[in-house]
């Protein structure tokens, strides 16, 4: 970040501090910046795996980095892939379920295959017992969520926000 900033040789005094005089506000620039790094590294990793199409590592790291933009009809393109490298993976069939629930805008359904299947392969599973929380929630099977979150919530760590999650939506359900 000091190096961004560095870079756009951003000066400030007392009346400028959190702004480039000639460019405006500097968290909202260096938001845009950091986006646009980000999409750019994104781009050159989608590009790598055309030559390395059986990277587990890097098709996991594109569907989560597509994910996480809101890139979803990519992160599953990438997630397809994946899935066809390690089919047995929990934490692959979990990130496939999730984005394939943000594009249906539901759990319901063919998200819930994958989960279940996450939860097979691993009873304690975090992000697939957050989900099937989630999906229990939604049909106001209450108590079924709270079995799910607090499965989740002694499966992982204190400080996964996956856990702290699982704790709200107890106290919530």
């Amino acid at each position: 970040l000091v190096d961004l900033v560095e870079d756009q040789h951003v000066t400030f005094d007392e009346g400028t501090l959190g702004r480039d005089v000639a460019h405006g506000p500097l968290p909202a620039r260096l938001a845009a910046e950091s986006a646009a790094r980000r999409s750019r590294l994104i781009e050159r990793l989608a590009e790598r795996m055309k030559s390395t199409p059986d990277d587990a590592d890097g098709w996991s790291m594109l569907g989560r980095s597509y994910a996480a933009l809101g890139r979803t009809d990519e992160a599953l393109r990438a997630y397809d892939r994946l899935i066809k490298l390690r089919p047995d993976d929990p934490s692959v069939l979990a990130d496939y379920a999730d984005a394939l629930a943000v594009k249906n805008n539901q759990l319901a359904g063919e998200p819930m295959k994958y989960v279940e299947r996450a939860l097979k392969l691993d009873p304690n599973h975090v992000k697939a017992l957050m989900l099937a929380g989630t999906e229990a929630f939604n049909r106001a099977d209450y108590a079924g969520a709270v079995q799910h979150w607090e499965r989740a919530a002694a499966a992982g760590p204190a400080d996964d926000p996956l856990v702290q999650m699982a704790r709200n939506g107890v106290t919530e359900a």
